[in-house]
């Protein structure tokens, strides 16, 4: 497949042949690839940095995953330092090794500064360099730190074979806060360097730290389903979410390939049992986009005005219900709005029910018009 998904976003799994048979790694592969993944992040650093069963970074089995990849239209970014880089007997001028082993990016965790960065992007093997993003993060509104080694860098080599990613955290309560990676993003995006993250299987078990869960950029995201928390980073800015863990379920990779392909954002509701069947599929059938002149208060989508409701549950609105205006409300009958903060009840608005909680993260996204949405009933599709 590997035709790219909507708006040229990417999906990517990690490779560990540390905690995984060949056999399931190339089943893994096959299947990322038949979806639509077109990228392979893997680390050599595990043993370098102490974790358990890590395979050695000279293992012939890394050369030979990695041409596989090669076979199934796989990129491989590989992490390394300036300790892993040595013992492959590598250096900034000297990327040689590492593009016999079917390398197309190396993702730099530490060890050198922006001359020798410069020096990778110039190698005659067209190996990509990865930053590490997370060096830039900041408060929301500030400059990062690292902007004027970044600088230095883009003046001093070959800035259209530049890339970042953002780090991986196994270990639970370490991960980054959303907001504080959007100047990092923002800043690489201004000198057009795609950015990539991380995203938690919620299934498969942790290997790269057991007594935690999930391996991902975001700690909010260690417990959302992989395509909750990839739409969260797309509408973030991000280009590329890959699986931090060892593995995913296939029904992950299928959701993420589905929801990547589409220009619609899909926001699952929880419905009150008051609400019809056929309300529920009507609304389902249409395709929103809320109002650029974006409310304080709520979210306001049109398309479905015209819609004949009669009053019915009329209470309070807390933050992300999802609500119909009836038809005491005149012209504006049958308008979605969801509440972006805590209202009181009004006689023209119905409460449908409430955006799943895995989803909240998703709201940004769809504000002042940026991206058009659909909503799908939660309960009625996880039954199917």
């Amino acid at each position: 497949m590997n035709a790219g998904y909507a708006s040229g976003r990417e999906l990517g799994i990690s490779l560990y042949p540390d905690f995984l048979t060949d056999a399931e790694l190339l089943c893994y592969l096959k299947r990322a690839s038949d979806l639509g993944f077109t990228r392979v992040f893997s680390s050599l650093l595990l043993k370098n940095q102490r974790f358990h069963q890590a395979e050695d970074p000279l293992s012939a089995r890394f050369a030979a995953l990695f041409h596989k990849c090669r076979e199934y239209n796989l990129k491989v970014t590989v992490d390394i330092n300036d300790d892993v880089l040595a013992v492959l007997g590598c250096s900034p001028g000297d990327l040689s090794r590492l593009a016999g082993m079917g390398v197309r990016v190396v993702r730099v965790d530490g060890g050198y500064g922006p001359e020798e960065l410069a020096e990778m992007t110039r190698n005659p093997h067209g190996i990509m360099v990865e930053l590490n993003a997370s060096d830039l993060c900041a408060p929301e509104g500030a400059l990062p730190s690292g902007a004027a080694a970044l600088d230095a860098l883009l003046s001093l080599g070959r800035p259209e074979r530049l890339t970042a990613c953002f780090n991986f955290y196994p270990r639970e309560d370490t991960g980054l806060r959303i907001g504080d990676m959007l100047p990092a993003i923002e800043l690489l995006k201004s000198h057009s360097i795609p950015v990539s993250a991380f995203v938690a299987s919620q299934i498969s078990n942790s290997r790269l730290h057991p007594p935690s869960r999930g391996c991902c950029t975001v700690e909010s995201h260690r417990d959302l389903p992989p395509a909750f928390a990839m739409e969260e980073l797309f509408s973030a800015g991000v280009s590329c979410a890959l699986i931090g863990d060892a593995s995913a379920l296939p029904s992950e990779l299928e959701e993420m390939a589905a929801a990547a392909d589409s220009e619609i954002l899909r926001i699952p509701v929880v419905y009150h049992g008051c609400v019809s069947r056929d309300l529920r599929e009507r609304l389902g059938a249409i395709i929103f986009q809320s109002r650029e002149d974006q409310p304080d208060k709520v979210i306001r989508a049109t398309a479905s005005r015209g819609i004949r409701v009669p009053p019915v549950r009329c209470g309070e609105r807390s933050r992300l219900c999802v609500t119909i205006d009836n038809e005491r409300n005149f012209q504006y009958m049958g308008e979605l709005q969801i509440a972006l903060k805590d209202l009181g009840p009004s006689a023209g608005v119905n409460v449908l029910g409430f955006v799943h909680p895995d989803a909240q993260g998703l709201i940004d996204g769809i504000r002042f018009g940026r991206r058009r949405f659909s909503i799908y009933d939660y309960a009625f599709w996880h039954a199917e």
